[in-house]
């Protein structure tokens, strides 16, 4: 009896050995596929946000603030770069406007009577834009999800990667969304 209970407890040994073998193999297999596929999806993710970007639609709150956003950051592009690093360019409008007036002084007692003025003529200059930029390094965060920027003063902005593609890109911060095309 005592050969029967070792050959039945050797099969069951040896049964449960080949059962942990093959869970074992498939979670390697699964692990694997997760790693490929992942890999994958970040080298077209990297592919995507490399280029140049130009913003097409700026939203606050799900309202529209493109116009906005335009005249505050002019001719606004994005350059991300495979190397990681990263260049924003605009342009600022600066228009001067000058007033030359005379005062008109009471001749008497030689007072300024309060609120007149005579304006001869206003001059507003042709506007000038002058060029900003920032520039810095870029790397995904949270398993690809977020894209932060770092910039040569240290601010540090992070993205939500909402869609990508190689033509367009939606990248989400707090209340904002940044719809940006290639350009």
């Amino acid at each position: 009896m005592a050969k029967t209970d070792t050959f039945v407890n050797f099969n069951l040994n040896l049964n449960l050995f080949n059962y942990m073998k093959k869970k074992f193999t498939s979670i390697l297999v699964v692990a694997f596929l997760s790693i490929v596929i992942v890999g994958c999806n970040e080298k077209k993710l990297l592919n995507d946000v490399d280029g140049t970007w130009k913003m097409t639609k700026y939203t606050v709150d799900t309202k529209d603030k493109t116009m906005f956003f335009d005249t505050t950051f002019r001719d606004f592009s994005w350059y991300i770069r495979p190397d990681k690093t990263f260049l924003e360019y605009w342009k600022v409008s600066d228009v001067t406007i000058t007033y030359n007036y005379t005062r008109v002084f009471d001749s008497i007692d030689n007072s300024i009577p309060d609120s007149i003025f005579h304006i001869d003529t206003t001059t507003i200059s042709t506007p000038t834009f002058a060029e900003r930029k920032r520039e810095g390094t870029w790397v995904l965060t949270n398993s690809n999800k977020f894209i932060q920027f770092r910039d040569s003063v240290n601010n540090v902005r992070e993205y939500k990667i909402v869609d990508h593609g190689a033509k367009s890109m939606h990248l989400f911060k707090g209340n904002e969304d940044l719809y940006l095309d290639a350009k």
